[in-house]
């Protein structure tokens, strides 16, 4: 009674809508049941009874997407458990009959939707409704129903769903001073482990989450003005960090103003396959797909030019692309970078060629 009782409180003037309900319920066991794994016994396989991780508002994945049905089921959408098997950083084993005990680590639900199932998995507090963490995402599913079920593949995100985009607005001096301002942000899998970091932080620290974001070695968070949609509303709203960065003078011991380069200002983040004597035999692992983006403002100071600019550099292969531009107008350098990668893997047979690739990222 008092878990029907809570679903009915959730849903009151929620939309007569089965998306919107289902979101509802999803986002409020992701965010207020703690996810805390004691397996004693059978409990490793059975779930806790939806009653009592409601009650002591903890339990494992399977104690969480047991909830969330039985919660869904008073609301009136069908919903199915479905063991996974789930591996960290896209590696994905075959899924071998019949021991399925021998194959699956993890349980999400599968929620029956009137415009199609919507695969589920509230363990992550970070993660948005209708999309999955990347460790779930092309893994083998087998949907848990008293007259059995196929194995089915779990949906794979785009690159134009995760992304993050560092924009800079710096103010240059000739004595190598700058100050500025800074925006991050990011979706999908990019925005993922940001927010998970965010959230494990007390509100006062989370200014060093956001310098280690901007990937740079001489900028720093000077002061956190807002972070947007820290909680996910939806898979389609990214979460932004904004700020003033932290002024610095970017000078030698000597006093002489360094010389900057691109790699100062933005992350690489490039994963170049090191040269070894032997061929490679097994598979790299590169994560999401996902696209980084710069965007870079540097307003001249008094004295300060800008000499013969580099060349636009463009680089597109099967395995991903790369653009650089630089424009100059106004006293106002500006730099937008666009480095993206299409592939979850690269065969042991193609890193010769990835190393290519990435190496020309690199270079420019």
């Amino acid at each position: 009674d008092a878990l029907e009782k809570q679903v009915d409180e959730l849903l009151a003037g929620v939309p007569d809508d089965p998306h919107a309900k289902a979101q509802k319920l999803y986002d409020w066991v992701r965010s207020n049941i703690r996810y805390v794994s004691v397996n004693l016994g059978i409990g490793g396989w059975v779930p806790t009874a939806a009653k009592e991780t409601r009650a002591r508002l903890y339990g494992d994945c399977k104690d969480k997407a047991n909830l969330l049905k039985a919660m869904l089921a008073h609301a009136g959408i069908k919903s199915r458990l479905g063991e996974l098997w789930s591996s960290s950083k896209g590696f994905r084993a075959p899924y071998g009959l019949p021991v399925v005990a021998g194959n699956a680590n993890h349980v999400i639900l599968i929620i029956d939707l009137p415009d199609g199932p919507v695969f589920a998995d509230p363990t992550d507090r970070s993660v948005a409704f209708g999309t999955l963490p990347f460790r779930d995402q092309g893994a083998s599913i087998l949907p848990i129903s008293p007259e059995g079920a196929d194995l089915i593949k779990t949906p794979e995100s785009t690159s134009a769903q995760n992304y993050r985009e560092v924009a800079l607005s710096l103010n240059l001096e000739a004595d190598g001073s700058v100050e500025g301002e800074f925006s991050v942000s990011a979706l999908g899998a990019m925005a993922d482990g940001f927010r998970a970091r965010l959230v494990r932080k007390p509100e006062g620290r989370r200014g060093r989450v956001v310098s280690d974001s901007l990937a740079s070695p001489l900028l720093a968070v000077g002061e956190l003005n807002a972070i947007e949609a820290l909680e996910p509303p939806d898979a389609k709203t990214p979460i932004v960090a904004t700020g003033l960065l932290a002024p610095t003078r970017m000078t030698n011991a000597d006093g002489s103003v360094v010389t900057l380069s691109l790699a100062d200002l933005v992350d690489r983040d490039t994963r170049i396959v090191h040269a070894t004597k032997q061929p490679r035999t097994a598979p790299l692992l590169l994560g999401a797909r996902r696209q980084l983006r710069a965007r870079v403002k540097v307003f001249l100071g008094d004295g300060l030019t800008a000499g013969p600019l580099p060349e636009a550099v463009k680089v597109e292969t099967p395995f991903g692309k790369a653009h650089l531009r630089w424009t100059l107008a106004d006293g106002t350098l500006s730099l937008e970078r666009d480095v993206e990668f299409t592939e979850t893997r690269i065969d042991a047979g193609q890193a010769d060629a990835y190393r290519d690739f990435m190496t020309r990222v690199e270079r420019a």
